[in-house]
């Protein structure tokens, strides 16, 4: 791709998705645009509202000019920051930003119940963020996606798909009378934590460019191919690192203001109670039927 790196594009298909998305929000949460506002599936607080516009802008950062661009064509720094920005930033912005009773009611269908809560389990849930993260970082997809923009969209989706799985299971969203303890989401952090340390340091230590289509040109601020490789190595390590750890340890602060309050730290909701419930309905209901 010839001509200056920060040449301008609309990417207008990523605006009319993001544009959908908010419009989408606002239907499904407020009964929006109809003229008042009005409940739907759950009334959002200012944070949830918040978390969810923070959502969107960093997925409008990560998909369109000048990121999506350089990461396309120019720099591996660029694709891993925009890779950070999906799984790390905009996966659990946009989860926070939902309220609680939504996804109650949008998860009380038995077949989308089942199935959530078999690939939102921790062994699950982290085989297919690893499998979706290191194959999106195959030489052979990379290097494809900088000759076809629809397999570029293809995989923005399925990294920040890839991204609400791997963070369901520690943000606790879903009703579930079983969610992992406290121990259980720290240690799951830092394994996750580990996963991408792997290409993290092939790039850090190589020898030479993975990637031909950045081994042409200079990286962001003039580096060399190889040196743009190594520093997105170094800032995919940072980045895993300080998320993730942090969130670990912003977990087992609050466990533990809640127990030094007295409080249980891992409370069960009555979203979670009352799903129990259905589940063991529909079991009594399935042996009703095969007696």
């Amino acid at each position: 791709m010839g001509g200056s790196p920060w040449a301008w594009h609309w990417h207008p298909v990523a605006w009319v998705l993001i544009a959908t998305s908010a419009v989408g929000y606002c239907q499904l949460l407020f009964g929006l645009p109809v003229g008042r506002w009005k409940r739907a599936l759950g009334q959002p607080t200012t944070g949830q509202v918040t978390c969810f516009g923070l959502g969107l802008a960093s997925v409008a950062t990560a998909v369109t000019w000048p990121v999506a661009d350089l990461a396309q064509h120019w720099s591996l720094l660029a694709r891993m920051v925009q890779q950070l920005l999906l799984v790390l930033v905009s996966a659990p912005l946009l989860l926070l930003g939902i309220p609680r009773s939504a996804y109650a009611s949008a998860t009380r269908n038995r077949l989308v119940d089942t199935g959530l809560r078999a690939i939102t389990r921790p062994v699950p849930a982290a085989l297919i963020f690893s499998t979706v993260a290191l194959g999106c970082l195959s030489p052979d997809v990379v290097d494809a996606q900088a000759h076809s923009w629809l397999l570029d969209a293809a995989v923005e989706v399925a990294l920040c798909l890839a991204g609400l799985v791997m963070w369901l299971p520690v943000l606790r969203l879903l009703p579930d009378g079983r969610h992992l303890s406290i121990g259980g989401r720290m240690g799951y952090l830092f394994v996750i934590s580990i996963l991408p340390n792997f290409p993290a340091l092939l790039f850090i230590f190589a020898q030479h460019p993975f990637y031909a289509v950045y081994a042409d040109h200079s990286g962001l601020f003039g580096l060399s191919p190889l040196a743009d490789q190594q520093v997105a190595g170094a800032v995919t390590k940072l980045a895993g690192i300080l998320v993730l750890w942090g969130t670990a340890a912003l977990i087992w602060v609050r466990g533990e203001k809640a127990q030094n309050a007295g409080l249980d730290p891992d409370p069960l909701t009555w979203n979670d109670v009352q799903r129990e419930l259905e589940r063991a309905e529909r079991r009594n209901r399935k042996r009703s039927t095969a007696g």
